[in-house]
């Protein structure tokens, strides 16, 4: 069985809209796909500003938490 080189599951994977974890979920031993998450839901109404924004905003909220032992 032949197998796509990294570049064409890349291409795949943004002809999809796809991140390449969400189209290799099936085949990865550990996986942790973030594509039913109420978060991914409240990016994908988001414009490119907003996510932006609200990334930034988990990423400080997470060292926070981090910093807290949590």
């Amino acid at each position: 069985m032949s197998r796509p080189s990294l570049d064409t599951l890349i291409d795949i994977a943004n002809a999809l809209g796809l991140s390449a974890e969400d189209l290799l979920v099936d085949s990865l031993t550990h996986s942790a796909s973030t594509a039913d998450s109420e978060i991914h839901r409240l990016l994908l109404d988001c414009n490119e500003i907003e996510q932006e924004i609200l990334t930034r905003m988990v990423k400080e909220m997470k060292a926070i938490l981090y910093g807290l032992g949590v």
